[in-house]
């Protein structure tokens, strides 16, 4: 299920894929398999299909000329192999374009512009782009930006750090690969806990940092 509500019965998906899967490699250990292929090829294809010729930071799966006809008489094992020595040879041979496409790819991890929905990186339209500033551009603000400009003042908690770096290197994981705005919003939510608390604790008159110092001669200078 590669787009949102494809998975149908989410109980049904979850036992086939989940519960599907654990038992797989379970039975991989048992019958002693060396290799075990994850979700089919996908791997190498993704990576293929964000580290070619054609691919662009917004860009997602690609119909690649002669792809197909490459790779028809391999199984998943060797066709993911395929598709993944295909995708490092193009990053070695092209070192200076991968490492700006792959900034290119990251920041567009946080772009609101493109449709959730879309496979392809499809820009919104101009009054869904507006409703999509208005919902993430205060989490991205305030749960990033503020957050980390504004330490110094309010401490980062151990929370703020847990989430800022799961955040922040999904991005930078899946850039590897080829960004979209669904593989980040599942991570908004913990976002926008961060942001609230700190507009919170921002919004507080005791929000001014006291030093454990300052703390301890108060408390000796009142016993």
């Amino acid at each position: 299920a590669g787009f949102r509500g494809a998975e149908g019965d989410i109980v049904l998906f979850a036992e086939r894929n989940v519960v599907g899967t654990l038992r797989l490699v379970r039975a991989a250990r048992q019958a002693g398999a060396e290799r075990f292929v994850f979700i089919s090829s996908n791997g190498g294809f993704n990576l293929l299909m964000g580290n070619n010729p054609q691919a662009t930071p917004a860009s997602g799966v690609i119909d690649l000329p002669g792809l197909k006809e490459e790779t028809k008489d391999l199984d998943e094992f060797e066709r993911d192999a395929y598709y993944r020595k295909r995708a490092i040879t193009y990053i070695r041979s092209h070192p200076r374009e991968s490492i700006k496409r792959y900034a290119l790819k990251f920041l567009h991890y946080f772009d609101f512009r493109t449709d959730a929905d879309s496979g392809e990186g499809k820009v919104l339209s101009r009054w869904k782009t507006v409703l999509s500033l208005i919902a993430t551009g205060p989490l991205l603000l305030f749960g990033i930006v503020f957050r980390i400009l504004f330490m110094r003042r309010i401490p980062l908690l151990r929370m703020d750090r847990f989430i800022l770096l799961l955040y922040i290197l999904n991005g930078a994981f899946t850039a590897v690969f080829f960004t979209r705005i669904r593989f980040r919003v599942p991570f908004d939510a913990l976002l926008t806990l961060v942001a609230v608390l700190f507009a919170f604790r921002w919004l507080e008159p005791s929000s001014v940092t006291v030093k454990p110092s300052t703390r301890f001669n108060s408390r000796k200078t009142i016993i």
